[in-house]
């Protein structure tokens, strides 16, 4: 398939083969960088940020590859430090972000410990403060029989105790949820934080996948594709809306608007012509360098048919034409496929279902990703008869 991209931001286009027959799965990821002016003026950033296919590691945690085909709500995801007021010492402080009618706050302490009576030292005074799960509740801790284990939210942060005997020296952490602060050396707390979490996080982990072990089947949801932290996911990225960082940047606040960008998918087979609105899931905030990027995606199944023209083109469009591309709802596979006369069936890629230790349908069902695929908008590669 040939890919035009005219929206000047960096995109790509990944193509999978199906189960079934002539049946491939595209995957279409733009990403849009923007910089803060001064002013708050938000443009454009002449140096756009490069689509990553592999997890990359930041200084505040690892940010998941970016061809995802679908995530079930919107990540807001922040890389920073917290800055004292006015670049005095502080013991503690807030950080907080507003983004139209979203909020979301966390408490940053400077370093403390545990004292023999069981009580957190005085924070020691801070300019600055990584945001990280290395700074958060978690860590490890000893149990019975002197073994080492994880707090499974967490393994990266400080503070996790399970015996009292051990409670002397422990360091507490420097990142705390208001709604859950330490009050006892017991508390076991939602670690807080504002960058992606670790794949390994039980809070990241246990959700978007549902495990059915009496069958031995695992089925992955959109939500395992969300990278953010419970408290930073929105339903849908508020576009045209304000946003504030307090707290995160030397100057304090840190104001910046989202662009109204909308983008189109094209997709043209043949003398056929789709058209999607790619779906903004993913703004992440880069105070230290005055940036932010959003992320747009858009997944959908198509026929090969050899020698046929197979084109995706991008470009931007303004709000009324992207409600109207919006309101327009292609048929799913599973809609496609149950209408006889559809040109897209879900016919076995392989003719000799022999070769195969098991059934079609077993392979299916079993198949993580079967739902997330047919539930995936189609394109028809020719018209469909009347």
């Amino acid at each position: 398939m040939d890919f035009e991209n005219e929206t000047g931001f960096p995109a790509e286009i990944s193509r999978t083969q199906l189960f079934y027959k002539d049946l491939l799965m595209a995957i279409v990821v733009l990403k849009a960088t923007f910089r803060v002016q001064p002013d708050g003026a938000v443009v454009p950033d002449p140096e756009q940020l490069p689509l990553e296919e592999k997890d990359q590691e930041t200084p505040y945690g690892t940010m998941d590859g970016e061809h995802a085909p679908i995530k079930e709500n919107a990540d807001l995801l922040i890389l920073g430090q917290a800055h004292a007021p006015e670049n005095r010492p502080v013991e503690q402080m807030s950080v907080e972000i507003r983004l139209g009618g979203f909020r979301n706050r966390i408490v940053v302490f400077g370093d403390r410990h545990w004292t023999k009576q069981s009580v957190p030292s005085r924070p020691q005074p801070f300019l600055s403060m990584p945001i990280v799960y290395d700074n958060a509740y978690g860590g490890d801790a000893r149990h019975l029989d002197e073994i080492q284990a994880p707090y499974p939210p967490n393994p990266l942060g400080k503070g996790f105790l399970v015996l009292e005997e051990d409670v002397e020296g422990v360091p507490l952490p420097n990142i705390e949820d208001p709604d859950e602060l330490i009050q006892n050396w017991k508390d076991q707390p939602t670690p807080g934080g504002f960058a992606p979490l670790p794949r390994f996080s039980s809070l990241r982990g246990l959700r978007g996948a549902r495990v059915d072990l009496e069958q031995k089947q695992t089925t992955i949801e959109p939500l395992y594709f969300n990278s953010a932290h419970p408290k930073m996911m929105l339903p849908e990225l508020p576009l045209g809306a304000e946003g504030e960082l307090q707290g995160m940047t030397p100057e304090g606040v840190w104001r910046f608007k989202l662009p109204e960008l909308h983008i189109s998918a094209v997709v043209t087979l043949g003398d056929v012509t789709s058209r999607f609105l790619m779906r903004p899931d993913t703004l992440c905030l880069m105070p230290d360098d005055m940036c932010f990027f959003l992320l747009f995606r858009h997944a959908f199944v198509y026929p090969f048919i050899p020698e046929q023209k197979r084109v995706t083109h991008l470009m931007k469009v303004d709000e009324l034409a992207a409600g109207e591309i919006a309101a327009y709802k292609q048929k799913t596979l599973s809609e496609a496929a149950a209408q006889p006369g559809d040109p897209i069936q879900m016919i076995p890629v392989l003719e000799n279902m022999d070769l195969l230790p098991f059934s079609y349908e077993t392979l299916m069902n079993y198949y993580p990703l079967t739902e997330i695929i047919h539930g995936l908008p189609t394109c028809a590669a020719h018209a469909e008869r009347m």
